[in-house]
């Protein structure tokens, strides 16, 4: 019988990190992880970054993706990396595409990246819920992804250097972002309409410009997909009882509270 390691970490959470000094753990910042997983996936994602601040002149921004379930911090740990990479005072923009009213709005922030990096910035920009809406935003984010510019009435302009960071709202993890790459035997009409609304809405598109990303797992139990559920349209996330180190991420929290 295997159960969440609530006696080891409850030490954690009153002496600090140091109560499990045996514990592989890393720092990015404020941020502190003891999840293997974790550990690799943020210093990948640091390593991206330190990539891209090396390379002059650079067109397209870096395209960056997080997901996790509400409340898991997603863009916490991201912005620590960017404050070690970019520095703490380069600017972080942050845009909840679920409150824009239409497309027209994306010209204002595009051009509000834009002032940052003629200011000689490298700016961090977060689109939060950029999947909301059915995903209908994908479309009008491939151009600046893809080509490094934007349309403002008849003028183009170049975003210029900056690192885009696209905040899922819909999916817990990346490999449930849009419907599976290739349909399989099972999938029934219901499934085979959501895979062409996706391509319609330039879904794997989107998907293969991102240079990378990063699912986040959060103070709560990682949460597991379940096929069966979501063919009966139910919510397919439910908690993965393998996830027992929680507790441990959980503690993390606390301690810094």
């Amino acid at each position: 019988f295997k159960a969440p390691l609530y006696r080891l970490v409850r030490r954690q959470a009153l002496l600090g990190p140091a109560a499990l000094e045996n514990v592989p753990c890393a720092r990015f910042g404020k941020l502190l992880t003891m999840d293997r997983r974790e550990i690799e996936d943020l210093r990948a994602m640091r390593q991206l970054m330190l990539s891209y601040k090396k390379v002059n002149p650079q067109k397209q921004p870096l395209s960056l993706a997080v997901f996790g379930a509400p409340g898991s911090g997603k863009s916490f740990g991201l912005k620590q990396i960017a404050a070690g990479v970019f520095g703490e005072k380069n600017p972080v923009l942050e845009f909840n595409l679920s409150q824009f009213k239409g497309p027209e709005e994306l010209i204002g922030a595009y051009h509000q990246v834009r002032d940052q990096v003629l200011a000689g910035y490298t700016p961090v920009v977060f689109w939060d819920e950029f999947d909301s809406g059915e995903y209908k935003w994908l479309q009008y984010l491939l151009a600046p992804m893809q080509d490094g510019t934007f349309q403002d009435g008849q003028l183009t302009h170049p975003v210029g250097k900056s690192i885009f960071v696209f905040a899922g709202g819909t999916s817990c993890d990346f490999a449930h972002f849009g419907p599976p790459d290739k349909p399989t035997s099972k999938e029934n009409e219901a499934q085979q309409k959501a895979r062409h609304d996706f391509v319609m809405k330039k879904g794997p598109d989107f998907k293969s410009r991102l240079a990378g990303y990063f699912d986040v797992l959060g103070p709560n139990p990682r949460q597991k997909y379940n096929d069966d559920a979501a063919k009966e349209g139910l919510n397919p996330w439910e908690d993965d009882p393998e996830d027992l180190a929680f507790p441990v991420r959980r503690a993390i929290l606390l301690r810094s509270l």
